[in-house]
């Protein structure tokens, strides 16, 4: 542990390396109040993405005071002072306490003292008034707290279960003349102006009515007086134009020229256009007389009206048998003058056309609108302790996670405990019998890549799902690979996903970053890949050999049949497909497939000596020197360009892919990379028995066949192997005794030369041919 002690201040702070660079420690109450005095040189990460980590999401969004998505440092601090401003002690926050202690907050302060009044307002709705601490479910409680419908300052009234019933009618009355509003919870109640505005409607309308029941001016023809007056109010505008056409046709009739009768023309096929000219048209054709005769020729579009007026007693008792004169019209509208003048005085509805007259008046009557206005002022006046409401939700999730969030920000130590996944990571991968555990959410694959190449860790990409169909719910994760080996990782390789909070995903490999993962596998890739290369070459060599066995095998084939069907004194026929000799001979060409088959083995006979004639000479020491001369030519500087890249590994760097802004290098070590993807140890108490394999092998239980069995598949193994050594080396004896054969008849045929002269510069034709023949023996034996 290191400690430095900053400019100008006499704080000191202890530092503790963690993933091979030095961060603060936070572990106490004084290292909380320390941190705003830091430096931000010394913070591990300066910003940080808010998707990027798995904190509860209200309190990210506290911390992250601009709501732009991302964390800085500034709004770090202001989160800090405000937790510190306003709590006495910060032991709740040290022990990551879901308790709020109102003891425990600073009542000093105006804030810190509304912070205390909304929690007792909370605990009182709860009806538990008089205790001194809170959770933030029960804040957020919908029974209780800041949501609650009845005290929270936002003046709404909700029906409850312990409501009046004359309360639950009066709001549900309000509420269905359209006047509602929702509470914080998002349930519909009544504010103080919907209140207010249906008591005045009621009221306006209840006197509107009772001046119908008051006024006999109004009814002059008693209860029957709205009906008639509906019907003449129908008619009213049709029988005013005809005596206004009479008299019209009275006052002109002196005067002809004034007087224009136009035929009104419509096309009777048309109904449209007849409706037109008769609805233009008077209700009867005018008189002289000021006279209406119903049993005249009525317009047949109003004659249906005009008879049901006629047909009231009230008309009836003032007409002339079938005839209305102008008169007796003009003493039926004064009739009814003072109603249509009450209906032209008619107040707005507003809502209560359905609501009966008598609803009406017991409500103004019942004194619920007072009762509920009095609620509703008395909810408004926990205004200001509501208000505080957000602060205290504000101070409880700080006391909750902001020691886990400062551990995952000014320093990464909790990214390094084995025994918790920090809230950097998305959980668990379980694959490949490992547990992959620094795994983070990826948006964007490609930009992805192109930052966390750079970091020379090995990175496998993971499509995660879980759901029913139609609600399946994915994510895309990128995963570390810190440890063991890649080789039996690959795309398609499904496993399982575990989030922080243990639900549990489908996940398979879609894509992948291959680097080097340990010490191991580097060390181990050259050999791969030599082996991989000489596989190949061996199957080139291989299928060469066997295409030119086959070629040579047909061409055998088609020789021989060709020829078995040549008759003796007559040309060569052409020659038939071999597929077609052996349909139409198979017994004939029986002889040439065995001839084929002597020739294919005869060639990968060949094939065998020409290998063992290659090689008869080189020692075995030769070989080995061969081959460790081509790993280390070739494997070489793959080992140690590996090596590099694991020295190399930067865990920085694949942080900053996920959108942290990451202040110190952090070099992935082996002892970290045991953190990330290790082999979980089996159960305490477990053991290992026999293979399940060899136990249903030996069928005969406790006998001894399955052990049997294996021994004799050993010894087959030991059998094939000596046979393989005494063939190779018969093979050698066979090929070195050829040679010596070939030397000894070649030798007598050589004559003996003299020496040549030193001097000498040309060679006789004879004496040069023996010296080559020497040479050729020479080569030979070589």
């Amino acid at each position: 542990m290191k400690k430095i002690r900053t400019k100008n201040s006499n704080s000191t702070f202890r530092f503790q390396r963690v993933g091979g660079s030095l961060q603060l420690q936070l572990k106490s109450a004084s290292d909380i109040k320390k941190v705003p005095e830091l430096d931000e040189a010394f913070w591990a990460v300066t910003g940080i993405e808010v998707d990027a980590l798995r904190f509860d999401r209200k309190f990210l969004n506290f911390v992250d005071s601009d709501s732009n998505g991302t964390i800085r440092t500034d709004e770090v601090k202001e989160a800090l002072d405000f937790l510190i401003r306003n709590m006495k002690d910060l032991s709740g926050t040290v022990a990551a306490s879901p308790v709020l202690s109102l003891d425990g907050i600073n009542s000093d302060t105006a804030e810190g003292a509304a912070i205390i009044a909304a929690a007792e307002l909370i605990l009182s709705n709860l009806g538990r008034a008089g205790e001194r601490s809170i959770t933030v479910d029960e804040i957020l409680n919908d029974k209780g707290g800041v949501f609650h419908t009845r005290s929270n300052g936002d003046g709404i009234i909700v029906p409850e279960a312990d409501f009046p019933a004359e309360l639950v009618e009066a709001v549900t009355l309000i509420q269905s003349s359209g006047r509602s509003s929702n509470d914080l919870s998002g349930q519909a109640g009544v504010s103080a102006q919907d209140i207010a505005s249906f008591t005045a409607a009621a009221t306006a309308k209840v006197a509107y009515l009772a001046e119908l029941e008051n006024d006999p001016a109004l009814t002059p023809y008693g209860e029957n007086s709205v009906a008639y007056y509906q019907i003449y109010d129908g008619v009213a505008g049709i029988i005013d134009s005809y005596f206004l056409n009479t008299q019209a046709y009275n006052f002109l009739s002196s005067e002809p020229e004034r007087t224009v009768k136009r035929e009104c023309v419509a096309d009777l096929m048309i109904p449209d256009e007849v409706r037109k000219v008769l609805m233009n048209s008077a209700a009867a054709r005018p008189t002289g007389n000021d006279v209406l005769d119903f049993s005249d020729t009525l317009n047949p579009v109003y004659a249906e009206k005009l008879t049901a007026f006629a047909a009231l007693p009230p008309v009836a008792g003032v007409m002339d048998g079938t005839k209305l004169s102008f008169a007796a019209w003009k003493e039926i509208k004064a009739k009814f003058a003072p109603y249509a003048a009450w209906l032209g005085r008619a107040v707005s509805d507003d809502g209560l056309a359905n609501i009966s007259v008598d609803e009406l008046k017991k409500f103004l009557g019942s004194g619920v609108a007072e009762k509920l206005t009095a609620l509703a002022q008395n909810d408004l006046g926990y205004a200001a302790a509501v208000a505080a409401n957000s602060a205290l939700l504000k101070l409880a999730l700080y006391q909750s996670f902001m020691l886990e969030f400062l551990n995952n920000f000014v320093s990464l130590s909790a990214l390094f405990n084995p025994g918790a996944v920090s809230r950097l990571q998305m959980g668990k991968l379980v694959l490949d019998g490992r547990h992959f555990t620094l795994t983070v959410p990826v948006k964007n694959v490609a930009v992805h890549k192109r930052i966390v190449k750079t970091s020379d860790i090995c990175v496998i990409y993971v499509n995660i799902s879980r759901g029913v169909p139609g609600a399946v719910v994915k994510n895309t994760i990128a995963v570390a690979v810190t440890n063991g080996s890649m080789r039996r990782l690959f795309i398609g390789k499904r496993g399982v996903f575990f989030d922080v909070d243990g639900l549990e995903y489908d996940a398979e490999i879609f894509d992948m970053i291959e680097q080097p993962v340990s010490v191991s596998e580097a060390l181990k890739a050259p050999f791969f890949r030599f082996a991989e290369f000489v596989g190949k070459q061996a199957e080139k060599l291989f299928n060469t050999r066997n295409a030119e066995a086959q070629k040579a095998i047909g061409a055998e084939l088609n020789t021989g049949l060709n020829s078995s069907m040549v008759q003796p004194g007559k040309a060569a026929a052409k020659p038939v497909p071999a597929a077609a000799a052996q349909q139409s001979s198979p017994a004939g060409a029986l002889p040439m497939l065995l001839m084929g088959g002597g020739i294919g083995i005869a060639a990968l006979g060949s094939s065998i000596a020409f290998i063992a004639r290659s090689i008869h000479n080189i020692s075995v020491w030769s070989i080995i020197a061969a081959i460790a001369g081509i790993v280390v030519i070739f494997g070489g500087p793959m080992v140690v360009i590996s090596l590099i890249k694991l020295f190399r590994r930067d865990l920085a760097r694949f942080l900053e892919s996920t959108g942290c802004a990451v202040n110190t290098p952090m070099r992935l070590s082996h002892k970290m990379g045991l953190i990330f993807t290790f082999t979980p140890l089996r159960p305490s108490g477990s053991f290992s028995g026999r293979d399940l394999i060899d136990m249903f092998s030996d069928k005969e239980g406790q006998n001894g066949k399955g052990r049997s069995t294996r021994f004799w598949w050993w010894l087959l193994a030991a059998a094939l192997l000596l046979g393989s050594c005494c063939g190779a080396a018969t093979i050698h004896y066979m090929i070195k005794k050829k040679q010596k054969t070939e030397v000894s008849a070649v030798e007598p045929k050589v004559p003996v030369k003299d020496k040549q002269p030193e001097n000498k510069k040309s060679v006789p034709a004879d004496k040069a041919g023996t010296i080559d023949n020497k040479n050729q023996i020479k080569q030979v034996a070589k």
